[in-house]
């Protein structure tokens, strides 16, 4: 590592010469063939001026199994589910009131599923955003730049229903190209899309302490989209967009209004109460293109308590939200002594006219499955609860629009006894319904659990276990798989109702000039078909750090 005067940049190596590598599996599946195997880490930050910086964050592995085999931990993963390897090189501009970055990707795929040629290079992603000084007409007035280009020379399909379906005997795909039975993750070629939104909005507040907030915004999005169906399975894309380099256009105006009515009660030196109800209304043409475009940023969707009174609840910029919606809410607040904080939000968002985007799926079916997809949306809500700054309870849930039926459900729990007792400790809970249109056909359920006991001021202990508390539906499913194909041979794999996925348990010292600790720690390997290998990973791990 090295500190110069405008910036600091670090190197970090390792590698290893294999003596037997016959114990390991051949390629695709392993490295049996590859003596050396290693990997190369920097990262560096250098300011221009005070308002420009520059830098890079760089990653690069001989092969994806190189950091899980040996446990290496990495600058770039923070996870010990390891997922990818990124690298990137940026340029960042801030202002007052402005934001500027400019940076390229490239991604390495770790899991044994993942196939280097349907990792996208990006080059570049470019964001801007500017905040408009004086107010205009009042308000605030912004704009929003985005421009994104990327490749790939492998398209990425999943199946729906997910199915056993393999390219090559090891990465997902479809048994049938056809809408419906198929999903486009990323397409094949290059796509490059440049977006530019201006908004406005401002705030008023009549005699009798109601809140009006009127806004407006126009954004404009223009493709241009080079469809490659040459090799591996890339003909199979031709089924889901056309096979001319097109020039597309998308303009999406809107117009809406938001309306909160803050009901204050002063309970004294006990503190407040505000009862708010709210509503909004926006108003924009239909959402064009659906279906005709791909969607690289915005496959991610999550109805939520967070996201109903966004403009947009679309993730990115691939997808416009269309038509009429009408958005509505009634938050309860309380605060007391002792910092005692509660809050209560319970609402549902309606499509009041024109076309449902959530209810036509796109490439990735995004919008399906969400409950946002019927007329009157799934109910979202929150409650959250915290006695003092100890301790704080926190849940959140969507619940279907017609039986109630929990469709998704988060509650976690953080307590910290300091200073009766030094111990801190955390408990999340999570469920989510079957999505099959996205490609999740069974539910998804799990328990994590983690502490921390500080013995002395230097001296802790630490422990986490994450409970699957849905794997035998997993198994369930791959019985009934095997029953259809040939009742003769299927095997139902029975597992319990709660399995445990991963656990750590460590014990570290610290201080001024050292760190020490040893970590024992149990975590699923991604393991290849026909592979061989345990499911599990069960590492200790020793380190020591001297600082000077």
């Amino acid at each position: 590592r090295h500190r110069l005067e405008n910036g600091v940049y670090n190197i970090r190596a390792a590698g290893i010469s294999q003596l037997d590598p016959d114990a390991f599996l051949d390629s695709p599946r392993g490295l049996g063939d590859r003596e050396f195997r290693g990997s190369l880490e920097t990262t560096g930050l250098f300011h221009i001026n005070e308002r420009w910086k520059w830098g890079w964050d760089i990653a690069l592995l001989s092969d994806k199994w190189f950091l899980e085999n040996y446990r290496i931990r990495s600058e770039s993963l923070s996870t010990i589910y390891l997922k990818e390897a990124i690298s990137t090189l940026y340029l960042q501009g801030q202002g007052d009131r402005s934001f500027f970055d400019v940076r390229g990707y490239y991604f390495q795929g770790l899991s044994s599923r993942d196939w280097q040629k349907q990792q996208p290079v990006v080059h570049p992603v470019l964001d801007y955003n500017k905040r408009i000084t004086p107010p205009v007409l009042g308000g605030e007035f912004a704009i929003d730049v985005n421009v994104t280009s990327l490749s790939r020379e492998a398209a990425q399909f999943e199946e729906i229903p997910r199915q056993r379906t393999n390219f090559l005997g090891l990465y997902r795909t479809c048994a049938v190209f056809e809408r419906g039975s198929c999903l486009v993750r990323g397409i094949s070629g290059s796509t490059s899309r440049a977006s530019i939104s201006a908004s406005w909005r401002r705030e008023f507040i009549d005699p009798v302490g109601q809140v009006w907030t009127p806004f407006a915004y126009l954004r404009a999005d223009n493709y241009w989209i080079a469809p490659d169906f040459n090799g591996y399975q890339n003909i199979g894309l031709s089924n889901f967009i056309g096979g001319d380099n097109d020039y597309l256009f998308r303009a999406t105006p809107a117009i809406g209004l938001e309306y909160r009515f803050p009901l204050v009660a002063d309970l004294g030196t006990s503190g407040k109460q505000i009862l708010e109800p709210i509503a909004q209304v926006i108003a924009r043409p239909n959402e064009t293109q659906i279906g005709h475009l791909p969607n690289e940023d915005a496959q991610s969707l999550i109805f939520d308590d967070t996201s109903l009174f966004d403009w947009d609840k679309f993730s990115g910029y691939d997808r416009a939200e269309g038509g009429v919606r009408a958005n509505v809410g009634l938050q309860y607040t309380v605060t007391g002594a002792d910092d005692f904080y509660a809050n209560v939000l319970f609402g549902q968002s309606y499509q009041v006219a024109g076309r449902n985007s959530f209810r036509q799926g796109d490439l990735a079916n995004v919008g399906l499955d969400s409950g946002l997809e019927s007329r009157a949306s799934d109910y979202v809500g929150r409650i959250q609860i915290s006695p003092n700054k100890n301790f704080s309870f926190v849940t959140r849930a969507r619940l279907d629009n017609e039986d109630l039926g929990i469709n998704r459900i988060e509650a976690g729990f953080r307590a910290n006894f300091d200073p009766y007792l030094p111990v801190s400790t955390s408990l999340t809970y999570a469920r989510y319904e079957a999505q099959p249109d996205i490609g999740f056909t069974h539910r998804r359920e799990g328990l994590l659990a983690s502490a921390r006991w500080n013995l002395t001021p230097n001296w802790y202990v630490t422990g986490s276990v994450l409970l699957d508390l849905d794997r035998y539906l997993l198994a369930r499913e791959t019985y009934m798989t095997q029953l259809a194909v040939n009742p003769d041979t299927a095997v139902y794999n029975k597992q319990d109702a709660a399995s445990v996925s991963s656990m750590s348990l460590g014990l570290g010292y610290i201080d001024e000039c050292t760190n020490f600790s040893i970590r024992y720690s149990m975590s699923p390997r991604d393991v290849a078909l026909s592979s061989g290998e345990k499911d599990r990973s069960h590492t200790v791990l020793l380190r020591l750090e001297l600082r000077t």
